[in-house]
């Protein structure tokens, strides 16, 4: 008799911390509703837009350029703007892209409210680390 109300008392202990967590909503969430808040939460659905725009750079830049070129990360500067970096081989091939920078902001700009990043301009960096 005593083991039974011992575990009565254990069940009654367990519901009465669920109720006091402000985390427990009484009803179990499934995967699908709990995924999306861990992402924001852990900031993965930022990196996810920003690996959208990324994808961007090889349909936006022109075609002789888009084996020597990659877009690598999104830049925020101290006054909240967003710079695209780009990874190109050489000088030449920046100041070649430099001249048509505005170009393909702007077509970077037009996908904005799918990625959520409106672009104030590109950098353009000489990496010797280039990977294509």
């Amino acid at each position: 008799m005593d083991t039974d109300r011992l575990e009565d008392m254990k069940r009654a202990a367990r519901a009465a911390s669920r109720r006091k967590s402000p985390h427990f909503t009484g009803e179990p969430s499934s995967v699908g509703v709990l995924l999306p808040q861990v992402g924001r939460l852990l900031g993965l659905e930022d990196k996810a837009r920003e690996l959208a725009l990324l994808a961007l750079w090889p349909q936006v830049v022109d075609p002789p350029y888009r084996d020597s070129s990659r877009a690598v990360r999104v830049l925020v500067q101290p006054n909240g703007q967003k710079r695209l970096l780009v990874r190109v081989l050489d000088g030449v091939t920046a100041a070649q892209l430099g001249f048509c920078a505005e170009r393909y902001c702007q077509q970077l700009n037009a996908y904005a409210p799918q990625t959520g990043f409106y672009l104030a301009g590109i950098d353009f960096k000489v990496s010797s680390r280039f990977v294509s």
